[in-house]
């Protein structure tokens, strides 16, 4: 081969290796590019979530705290009830809970799904007298891309938030919060089961205190089977969906020092576990003990709690009288003392449940025809309806008066509800499940 084909040679190869390394140089210049303005584009967008999210952050916490002093101002004894209708009707969730130290009725309410939020909004809260002028902290949970409708909401006055109208304004009723369906009932012992939580009323049975899960699961069940063979349960049962749960943490369960029968939990921690399994709304806490003890947070509530013995049959039936109250019945045997939120109040149970601290009036009592379980009237005439009623003195006072001798809410030897303690449950039911 002479010189001159070699030299050819290596100029050929010499110039595809330039055009080689022209191109690798080009494709790479380009893909830098593309990586330069995607990152750009990317900061772009995430400087433009976050100014959306400050924006809306400002304009949303205008309107709530708005509308929270409006609610504020009626002094409405439903408030908790009516928060929704200071909150987005699309929101992801939201909850309200008592601020530490305060003496507070409710301890922890929730309405949807918190968790994994991308704008977590939290206000401060006063509630009305009813709950003792209760400080709280409102949460409020959704995702970013979603326009929110504030449908029924009140518009700014233009007042400052801090100050109350002389009149107190009317609040349209805006759409409540559906209830939504658990992604975390895997997490709790399905008991019973009949239907989406938005028809049904879903109760969880908290465990504390018990050495095993199974343990645990064979009382609820026991606890399950033996409320749904007493009425109006019974004829009820297609109406609840029941979950067994025991506790991830203890609950603080305690016996009062003076009143030692007086066992009570910690509501906020028993609400949180619960809402663990599914959007709850009751809750009954099973605290193992051979101490007998029981309570329920109020008349008209979310949670009560009862101590588990399986030496002592007696169990079942207090954490059943314990559970009526959260349905709104009252007590059938006569208090040795008055109340004295009862004071000046005593032929008026709606007001005299208003002015004690651990009464709420249930939302459909002043519509029901039979009423309250208890009554003024000496006569008992709003249970001439009821085929089994009596009229007997002694019902929470010694003045009021009650519709069957016996029962479990007068005292732990009955099984037997009162006939007008069943139109009570039978009332909440239906409200509950929107029936």
């Amino acid at each position: 081969m002479n010189l001159m084909h070699i030299l050819k040679s290596n100029k050929g190869i010499n110039d595809l290796m330039t055009a080689f390394f022209v191109i690798i140089l080009i494709t790479a210049s380009v893909i830098a590019i593309i990586v330069i303005n995607a990152r750009n584009t990317v900061e772009e967008a995430k400087l433009s979530k976050e100014w959306d999210i400050l924006n809306n952050r400002a304009l949303i916490g205008e309107r709530i705290i708005n509308c929270l002093r409006l609610l504020e101002a009626t002094d409405t004894n439903e408030i908790v009830q009516r928060l929704p209708d200071c909150i987005p009707k699309n929101a992801k969730g939201i909850a309200i809970e008592k601020r530490r130290h305060m003496n507070c009725i409710y301890e922890f309410h929730k309405y949807g799904d918190l968790n994994n939020c991308d704008i977590m909004l939290i206000f401060p809260i006063n509630l009305p007298e009813k709950y003792s002028h209760c400080m709280g902290k409102l949460y409020i949970c959704y995702q970013y891309g979603t326009p929110l409708s504030f449908s029924g909401v009140p518009k700014n006055t233009g007042k400052d938030v801090g100050e109350k109208p002389d009149k107190p304004p009317e609040i349209p009723k805006g759409p409540e919060l559906p209830k939504m369906d658990s992604r975390n009932e895997n997490k709790c012992k399905i008991l019973l089961k009949n239907g989406p939580i938005q028809t049904t009323l879903d109760l969880v049975i908290i465990g504390d205190g018990f050495e095993t899960n199974s343990e645990f699961e064979n009382a609820a069940k026991e606890f399950t089977k033996y409320l749904f063979s007493i009425e109006p349960f019974q004829s009820l049962k297609t109406k609840f969906n029941v979950y067994a749960k025991l506790s991830e943490e203890p609950l603080n369960c305690s016996y009062d020092k003076t009143v030692k029968q007086f066992m009570k939990c910690d509501s906020a921690k028993a609400s949180l576990e619960a809402s663990k399994c599914v959007q709850f709304d009751r809750i009954l806490v099973l605290y193992k003990s051979e101490k007998y003890g029981s309570s329920a947070q109020a008349i008209w509530s979310k949670t009560a709690y009862s101590f588990y013995s399986p030496s002592k049959e007696a169990w079942k039936k207090t954490a059943l009288h314990e559970l009526l109250h959260t349905f709104g019945v009252l007590d059938e045997y006569s208090y040795e003392e008055k109340f004295k939120a009862c004071v000046g109040n005593e032929n008026d149970i709606l007001k005299c449940c208003e002015a004690w601290n651990h009464c709420n009036v249930p939302p459909f009592i002043s519509t029901l025809q039979t009423g309250w379980n208890c009554t003024t009237d000496s006569e008992c005439k709003r249970w001439d309806t009821l085929a089994d009623a009596k009229c007997i003195k002694g019902c929470t006072l010694e003045t009021w008066y009650r519709s069957s001798e016996r029962s479990l809410m007068y005292d732990k030897e009955s099984d037997k509800i009162s006939p007008a303690a069943r139109e009570v449950i039978k009332a909440a039911v239906k409200y509950i499940t929107g029936d």
